[in-house]
């Protein structure tokens, strides 16, 4: 199986935290260093998933792909990766600086056919990110933004997404400056 690229997703708005995401700090470094360094070792190629701002910025000094689906989300990003790759990707949200290489690990032990990604035992809730996206996905993720349908959730529900089983609230993403 083909290693799959790493992306991580950035694109967004960033207004509950009120400035980029990506250059807020999480211990002493950033948390778009501290995702360039998890991608990085467990993928031998990544990509930044940005919007355009971000792009004009970042691209010089890293691989960048400019999300070809604006306002549509973490799916538009995805699929703007999947459509520029053609490659399975490994994804990780640029607001989760708690998510360590172990994790990353597990979904790669488990690549396959279909999406990998984990879900709380108790509630079926799924936590889209960090997870595994084969290639293979592509036109369902086209026909899902054709309708405007981006529920991650119904999406990884619908589309016979391998879980990988947690406790409740495993994983947190920092959305604005209190949860620093």
């Amino acid at each position: 199986m083909d290693k799959p690229i790493g992306l991580v997703l950035m694109g967004g708005k960033s207004s509950r935290m009120g400035t980029d995401k990506a250059f807020v700090k999480w211990h002493d470094e950033t948390f778009l260093e501290r995702s360039i360094k998890l991608i990085q070792s467990v993928c031998d190629e990544f990509y930044l998933s940005v919007n355009q701002e971000q792009f004009n910025e970042l691209s010089p000094h890293y691989p960048c792909i400019k999300d070809s689906y604006p306002e549509k989300g973490p799916m538009g990003g995805i699929l703007s990766a999947m459509e520029h790759t053609k490659a399975n990707l490994l994804v990780v949200a640029i607001d989760m600086p708690t998510v360590e290489i172990e994790i990353l690990n597990e979904l790669l032990t488990k690549e396959g056919s279909t999406i990998i990604a984990f879900q709380e035992k108790t509630n079926g809730f799924w936590q889209p990110f960090p997870s595994y996206w084969p290639k293979n996905i592509i036109t369902a993720l086209k026909t899902s933004i054709s309708k405007s349908t981006l529920s991650l959730q119904h999406f990884l529900s619908n589309h016979n997404a391998k879980p990988i089983y947690i406790e409740s609230n495993s994983f947190q993403n920092i959305n604005s400056p209190e949860q620093l």
